[in-house]
């Protein structure tokens, strides 16, 4: 299996700039076991907890931190 690059998930323009982004991949990562269908869950899923907003509409306002604990209560086996 090839390498996965941060770049092969989006085109240069639409390429997240913060870290922020990074640590949501990596816990959306921990729980689908792959990093392109974690990246475009984070793009294109309505989360319900969030009022139907994506996860990167979530980074973009700034609430990476509680996008990532809701990921990681799923990880501890939270059934919400």
């Amino acid at each position: 299996m090839a390498a996965l690059s941060i770049h092969s998930l989006w085109s240069r323009s639409e390429m997240p700039t913060n870290s922020d982004f990074l640590k949501v991949l990596a816990a959306a990562t921990e729980l689908t076991g792959d990093a392109q269908r974690a990246a475009y869950l984070i793009r294109n899923e309505p989360l319900k907890a969030f009022e139907y907003k994506t996860g990167e509409m979530l980074i973009q306002e700034g609430r990476a931190n509680d996008l990532i604990r809701y990921l990681e209560s799923f990880a501890s086996g939270f059934a919400g």
